[in-house]
């Protein structure tokens, strides 16, 4: 059966998740070098809000990927180190680089911090969804009890986050990755309900996208809401822009060469961006402009030939297991 999301479509996707998590990094630090106003400022506080759709993208079409690379089957040992050498390798080898040069272990804390991905939360909420949904595969239930264990666990871990305090990001954008799990497990249905619904829908989801536009850029009203009511207004707008690229990726077929290697490599653009960024602006004696933009070029200029390297290597090492296991 063809799938909902073709590879080439979560590749695309991926893509264009990375570009915005990075611009809205670069909206925000521009802020701590230079004041803007008026149509800049606007522009700026509009870039620097797309972080959490960006996330949203990449929760998605993981939690999608992971339902179809199990497959119906039991939980195997095959399909949790194709994760380690896909997810947590690259992050272990990156991020230890990067301490490394920063003399960042100087204490046992520090390397416990390293290990769980302490100070990268987008890997800490990766790494639990990925664990979780191990555990919760390794139960020998059928689909349904997998769907709702996985849901209620996408559920509990928000509101913990959301009662300890935690920052919005680490909870308005964790719905999308219990909607691609849902969308794997359903997909017959899912496939059928997209194909009737797509016209309204896409008219429906971009008028609410509009409206969540409008509200954040020309409204004062936000700024009268309660801290409450201010978090539902984000995961709402979230949660349609998620239901806005499942119907639009779910249909996609045509597709620039850029994107979809961006989103290839996308993992190692977003664990070096910082890092390259503050040692060029620390370091480069010219406008801060231009220290931007070469930050920017300098981080595809490593980030990605250096993910290409840890990519061949995790894909010959996790070869070599599938051949071992075979000849044994």
């Amino acid at each position: 059966m063809k799938q909902l999301f073709t590879k080439k479509a979560s590749l695309w996707f991926r893509g264009l998740a990375i570009l915005m998590v990075i611009a809205s990094h670069y909206a925000e630090w521009w802020e701590w070098f230079t004041k803007s106003e008026g149509h800049t400022e606007l522009w700026r506080q509009a870039i620097s809000s797309l972080g959490p759709y960006g996330v949203a993208i990449f929760f998605l079409f993981s939690g999608y990927g992971l339902v179809c690379s199990a497959g119906n089957g039991p939980m195997t040992f095959a399909f949790i180190r194709k994760r380690v050498l896909a997810s947590y390798l690259p992050y272990l080898i990156v991020v230890g680089i990067i301490e490394a040069i920063s003399d960042g272990f100087v204490s046992l804390h520090d390397f416990g911090d390293y290990l769980s991905g302490h100070d990268y939360w987008f890997m800490v909420i990766l790494f639990l969804f990925y664990i979780v949904f191990i555990a919760v595969w390794a139960i020998p239930a059928n689909k349904h009890i997998h769907a709702v264990l996985f849901t209620l666990f996408t559920l509990g871990i928000s509101i913990y986050y959301y009662r300890d305090g935690s920052h919005s990001f680490w909870f308005i954008s964790n719905p999308a990755f219990a909607v691609g799990v849902l969308l794997a497990l359903y997909e017959p249905f899912f496939k059928k309900w997209l194909k009737r619904t797509r016209s309204p829908m896409l008219v429906l989801l971009t008028a609410g996208m509009a409206v969540s536009i409008y509200y954040a850029l020309f409204s004062a009203a936000p700024s009268l809401w309660t801290p409450e009511k201010t978090i539902n207004t984000e995961l709402a707008a979230v949660f349609v822009f998620t239901l806005l690229v499942v119907y639009l990726a779910s249909d996609l077929r045509y597709f620039d060469p850029l994107l979809p290697f961006l989103g290839k490599y996308s993992l190692y653009l977003y664990l070096t961006h910082q890092f390259i960024f503050m040692r060029v602006i620390n370091t480069l004696d010219c406008s801060f402009a231009l220290r931007f933009v070469a930050a920017a070029v300098i981080t595809l200029a490593v980030s990605l030939p250096f993910g290409m390297l840890i990519t061949f290597l995790a894909d010959r090492l996790n070869g070599l297991c599938m051949k071992k296991k075979v000849n044994t």
